[in-house]
């Protein structure tokens, strides 16, 4: 069972059909039939020129539905509010170009040109 999490005007998938070089995915992963106390996976998927990236942490479903339901999440206009952002939130993020702050996990480049940084 696959559960696809995207913002409320769907701009992760819009920006999927699309067939970007670069796109990125937020999925809540488990295998068969899930009961609350068995094992998921909570992935963040990024692909860029047709290579996968994921990073995925397991934990049993009630607790990532948990997790997803108080995750905070917030659009900001540009990388360098990015990296204010996560420098506010206690983040290590001195001496990373650019390009580096974009490829975190925990931010998305949305078709708008704002950044989506998800935090639990």
């Amino acid at each position: 069972c696959n559960i696809y999490y995207d913002t409320e005007r769907y701009d992760l998938i819009q920006r999927s059909i699309e067939k970007p070089l670069y796109k990125e995915k937020l999925r809540l992963r488990s295998y068969g039939v899930p009961d609350r106390d068995q094992m998921s996976f909570l992935e963040i998927k990024k692909k860029y020129k047709g290579v996968v990236y994921k990073r995925r942490i397991s934990l049993p479903l009630w607790e990532a539905e948990a997790f997803l339901e108080d995750c905070m999440a917030v659009v900001v206009d540009s990388l360098k509010e990015v990296k204010e952002y996560l420098e506010e939130m206690g983040a290590d993020v001195d001496g990373m170009s650019l390009e580096e702050l974009e490829e975190a996990s925990e931010v998305f480049a949305l078709p708008d040109g704002t950044y989506l940084i998800v935090e639990g």
